[in-house]
């Protein structure tokens, strides 16, 4: 399964865009990018169990005799707070809830634009972006020379893997910059404005910088494994969960209460995340690309 040239053996062409069959180092890689979510994770069970304590309290408020204090508060009434520990109904109740939710809301794959737009966003982009930006560029750019200064004389050197990683996802970044001219276009006329203009670029530059880090995530995840699948899964996973969920930290949440669980939990998941990096566990002691292309 190799070719040679010069008496040298390369391994076969699809292994540089990274068309290898890993499904255990791609499950790791997927394990590292959950845990940057733990805390959008949390989020969403502590809404469960707010919920939870919630009808619980309700319930009983409304067995509590005579009782005609107002139900709308969620903290306390007539000094009874909400409890701590809700009763198992209650928690299977919202759970409950929690799913019809989820349930209906595939309901708008009725709707022929939402189908597609989903198809693109977790299906088609992902896959596409993945085998432009990482199997199709980052190979020549590992195997692309540059000038190096030492001692005074230029010498001829290869990129380096982290230098390939941070260069690719400059493209990548630029790719999504026409998402300012499509939002601008659908404005009506009379929206157009400097303030619109400067919120729009104010969120482009934001998208710019959150999927460029992603690029490079995606880069240094190629480079090390080799698998093409695995950064497509990484992708599919961060276009599917979105920019991780921090609404708990405004005093209107219903989270608010739970802010100092979160914020810990979200140090957690990004301490973990970066411990990922160097964990033997989770990528090969020698980065797979660099190894394709170096040969003595």
């Amino acid at each position: 399964n190799t070719f040679s040239n010069d008496g040298i053996d390369f391994p076969p062409w699809y292994r540089y865009l990274g068309f290898s069959w890993q499904p255990v180092q791609d499950i790791k890689i997927a394990l590292h990018v959950l845990v940057l979510y733990l805390g959008s994770f949390t989020c969403e069970w502590l809404l469960i169990y707010h919920h939870a304590r919630s009808l619980n309290w309700e319930s009983d408020m409304k067995r509590s005799a005579n009782n005609k204090e107002s139900l709308l508060s969620h903290e306390s009434t007539g000094g009874r707070k909400l409890p701590i520990l809700p009763k198992p109904n209650y928690l299977f109740q919202s759970l409950k809830n929690k799913w019809i939710r989820t349930v209906r809301s595939f309901q708008a794959f009725e709707d022929e634009d939402y189908r597609w737009t989903r198809i693109r966003n977790l299906g088609i982009a992902p896959l596409a972006e993945e085998v432009i930006f990482r199997a199709c560029l980052l190979p020549p750019l590992l195997a692309s020379s540059r000038t190096i200064k030492r001692s005074g004389e230029n010498e001829f050197g290869l990129l380096s893997p982290t230098e390939a990683s941070w260069i690719a996802p400059l493209f990548f970044g630029v790719a999504h910059l026409h998402h300012f001219y499509e939002q601008y276009r659908r404005l009506p006329p009379h929206r157009k404005s400097k303030k619109i203009i400067f919120q729009l670029s104010l969120g482009v530059i934001v998208q710019w910088t959150y999927t460029t880090l992603f690029g490079a995530y995606a880069s240094h995840v190629f480079v090390r494994t080799g698998s093409l699948c695995g950064t497509t899964l990484a992708h599919v996973f961060c276009n599917y969960m979105g920019l991780p969920n921090i609404s708990f930290a405004h005093p209107t949440s219903v989270l608010y209460s739970y802010r100092w669980i979160l914020t810990i939990v979200y140090f957690i998941g990004m301490s973990l995340f970066a411990v990922g990096f160097s964990s033997a566990l989770l990528f090969p002691s020698e980065s797979v690309i660099p190894s394709l292309l170096i040969r003595d």
